[in-house]
């Protein structure tokens, strides 16, 4: 019986994807401005607290800021502005609802929004 060969011993394998390269992502940090939203309840809720107390500036969206339930929920220190998902005109009026709040670069965006 013989004994199965086996290929040249190698002391480096080659990473079939080293030809690709993941670009630098730039560091964020307290001071910077994170975009939460659904940011009054559930997981967007906490993740807005946890930036503020990160000392982040937080913009938080609700589809209805002014409504007593968004207020009332709304975590201390995350300025609100309206956006409502399902709605392509609310989507395009984000940016100069950004503006109002004078939000300036969004370093961090957590898409959290959704039923």
């Amino acid at each position: 019986m013989t004994k199965p060969t086996t290929g040249p011993k190698t002391p480096h394998l080659r990473n079939p994807f080293s030809r690709f390269s993941t670009p630098e992502l730039p560091t964020v940090g307290p001071g910077d401005t994170a975009l939460v939203t659904g940011a009054t309840s559930g997981i967007g809720q906490a993740t807005a607290t946890a930036l503020v107390k990160a000392g982040f500036r937080v913009i938080g969206t609700s589809r209805d800021p002014a409504s007593l339930n968004s207020v009332a929920n709304t975590p201390e220190g995350v300025t609100l502005v309206p956006l409502d998902l399902a709605d392509p005109a609310s989507i395009d009026r984000l940016p100069a609802e950004l503006a109002k709040v004078r939000a300036g670069t969004v370093s961090v965006l957590v898409n959290n929004a959704g039923e």
